[in-house]
């Protein structure tokens, strides 16, 4: 997947999205740890994208 300016775009819309658009009844934003709790929710995807990218870059410098 080539980054241009809108997939970037697109992406940081949807990141931006109101988060009670993406809430669940129950789910409470408020909370003291639900910072650090979707900090590592997301975490993951975003490290494994990266090293996705990383991988790729550096495969293509060695041909």
């Amino acid at each position: 997947m080539k980054l241009t300016k809108s997939t970037i775009t697109a992406a940081l819309v949807t990141l931006s999205a109101t988060a009670v658009a993406h809430a669940h009844p129950g789910h409470d934003h408020g909370e003291a740890s639900s910072g650090l709790i979707h900090l590592l929710w997301i975490g993951l995807p975003l490290a494994t994208a990266a090293a996705i990218v990383l991988f790729r870059s550096s495969r293509r410098k060695e041909k």
